[in-house]
């Protein structure tokens, strides 16, 4: 029986090793979201915590392992999500996606084997936040309502990654052009009612299948 997340992902790493498949298998680790305060957490000197746009909500730790392609000891500065996930691993295992099915991420593996080569890109934090390159914008009252705020802010989230200095009159047309960027995601009307965060928890069983089939 598993005890703890550090003997699990031991028993995952010594399995490929024993299997003699270690040098070229791909193991990718990744936390979901910032620190959650009540469970324990802290998002040290980052600004705001889980449920939040803040960095101390959405910025957090991935390390990945691939010892045939990718000499490990450094740290990759790359803008990516869960998103981008599923087509960086399709294509370094050289899988043929479907055109017709597009992902919401993009293909990074290019600056993973490039260190330093980083892609442009945009990414979307929900609730009409979103972070293009260096800048990021966070609409007021984002954050499922935790983050309370009354108005905009925009930070360069490079050189101010503590978000201690709005810049949106110093820089109005990076504020408008995210602001543009925004728009098409805050749109965005899905055809299935989402029930509020937690609800059904005490009674949830697991499925035998985790498929899950949309209408």
């Amino acid at each position: 029986m598993v005890t703890s997340m550090d003997e699990g992902i031991g028993r995952v790493l010594s399995a490929i090793r024993d299997a003699g498949i270690e040098s070229n298998t791909v193991v990718l680790f990744q936390s979901d979201n910032g620190a959650e305060p009540a469970a324990g957490g802290s998002s040290g000197e980052l600004r705001g915590h889980k449920f939040q746009e803040w960095e101390g909500g959405v910025r957090s730790t991935a390390v990945i392992k691939w010892p045939k392609a990718i000499t490990g000891g450094w740290t990759s500065e790359q803008l990516c999500g869960y998103i981008d996930i599923a087509p960086t691993l399709c294509a370094i295992a050289g899988v043929r996606v479907d055109p017709s099915k597009v992902y919401d991420g993009i293909d990074i593996s290019s600056s993973l084997l490039n260190r330093g080569n980083n892609l442009s890109r945009q990414l979307y934090l929900g609730h009409g936040s979103v972070i293009v390159d260096d800048w990021k914008l966070v609409k007021a009252g984002g954050g499922t309502g935790k983050t309370n705020e009354k108005e905009d802010f925009l930070f360069n989230i490079v050189k101010d990654p503590m978000e201690k200095n709005d810049v949106k009159s110093q820089y109005p047309l990076q504020y408008q052009e995210l602001l543009k960027a925004s728009k098409p995601y805050s749109e965005i009307k899905s055809n299935v009612k989402v029930p509020p965060y937690g609800q059904g928890r005490k009674t949830f069983k697991a499925p035998r299948e985790w498929n899950i089939l949309l209408d």
